[in-house]
């Protein structure tokens, strides 16, 4: 696969009714304008150079989205920078390159895009070992439990990203649960609650606690909420403000043990192979740790700063598990860990989950 050499001038070529043709519309039907505005002036703005190398990294949330702001387009400007502009990544937000959010991985790995970034627990099948995270009990906060994810990569995790070039994963901030009507402090009030779960072991996670789990992609929480078709949503703090959840949520329960979705960012090893020696050094420089780190910590400062903005700006109660109330809960989840272990043997990689349980300390019991 060949990298894409551009002119400058090609390159600002961009027709206004493709762009509404790929960019999904708003609620009402009509496309937010500040929304439109950021992403015609960010086509510009990102236009490379005359005969650079672009990148096109592909993602399905929106421009304002903590992950675009924070993570993708500093290292795209680091990138450039470093690279004298001769190394472009040009970022395309809300599914402009096509594909679903579920399949962002084969999007990379298919030469679709360049880079893509996406959720493992959407495809449970074909990261197995990546959804750890979503274990209740495996860490503290984002920053601890990508440090446990890198911990496993060398012995464990790499075999799932074998066909692409792995650039970052991390996980977001511990998730919460989202409700309309009605407000859970306990677990009794979870009880036949139809919630929205990321992933098969989250939604093993809410069966465990006496919910009823409704699997769908984050872009279709709203409207689901909205419409009653789910009485909640488990999701990271950190999206609320993404996906505007204070307008049809009206309870956060925060400090329950439902563990954290992990997410990559991954090239396609034929386009990564053939960049030019430099250049691939100076992105290499750039990835790994680092800029997984960069995305914990980003998840970490936006679930901080909801916190206070659902707390000062709305009529929303943000309710904390007391510390009797979590240790019922973990009490109820003891399953999830052998559940887990089960979904991996299903893989063909039982050994890796249980030596990965037990470094973790969660133990496992065999059949």
């Amino acid at each position: 696969m060949q990298l894409k050499r551009v002119n400058v001038v090609s390159s600002l070529r961009f027709r206004f009714q493709e762009f509404l043709s790929v960019f999904p519309c708003t609620r009402g039907g009509i496309l937010n304008p500040v929304m439109a505005a950021t992403l015609l002036t960010g086509a510009f703005i990102a236009s490379p150079g005359a005969h650079a190398d672009v990148l096109r990294l592909a993602h399905f949330m929106s421009p304002q989205h903590v992950m675009h702001e924070e993570v993708m387009a500093p290292w795209a400007k680091q990138i450039r920078d470093e690279t004298g502009g001769e190394l472009v990544v040009q970022i395309y937000p809300a599914r402009q390159l096509g594909g679903t959010p579920p399949g962002q991985y084969k999007m990379a790995a298919r030469g679709m895009a360049d880079i893509a970034f996406g959720l493992q627990g959407y495809t449970p099948h074909q990261f197995p070992l990546s959804t750890v995270s979503e274990l209740p009990g495996f860490a503290e906060n984002a920053n601890d439990a990508t440090a446990k994810l890198w911990a496993f990569w060398d012995d464990h995790l790499q075999q799932e990203y074998a066909d692409t070039k792995l650039l970052a994963i991390w996980t977001g901030d511990i998730a919460i649960i989202a409700t309309r009507d009605k407000p859970v402090r306990t677990l009794e009030d979870l009880k036949g609650m139809r919630i929205r779960t990321p992933s098969k072991l989250s939604g093993n996670v809410l069966e465990a606690l006496g919910a009823s789990p409704v699997s769908m992609p984050v872009t279709e929480v709203y409207t689901s909420l909205e419409r009653g078709i789910v009485d909640g949503v488990q999701i990271p703090l950190s999206a609320v403000k993404s996906f505007d959840l204070t307008e049809v949520a009206n309870y956060f329960t925060t400090g329950a043990p439902l563990g954290f979705s992990p997410y990559f960012l991954v090239m396609n090893q034929k386009v990564y192979q053939g960049l030019p020696n430099n250049l691939r050094r100076t992105l290499d420089s750039t990835i790994g740790e680092a800029l997984s780190e960069k995305g914990a910590s980003a998840y970490e400062r936006e679930r901080e700063a909801i916190l206070v903005s659902v707390r000062e700006s709305t009529d929303a109660e943000i309710i904390e598990l007391e510390e009797g109330e979590q240790d019922r809960w973990l009490d109820a989840l003891a399953p999830v860990a052998q559940q887990w272990l089960e979904l991996v043997d299903e893989a063909g990689v039982r050994s890796d989950g249980e030596k990965m349980l037990q470094q973790l300390g969660l133990g496992s019991e065999r059949e």
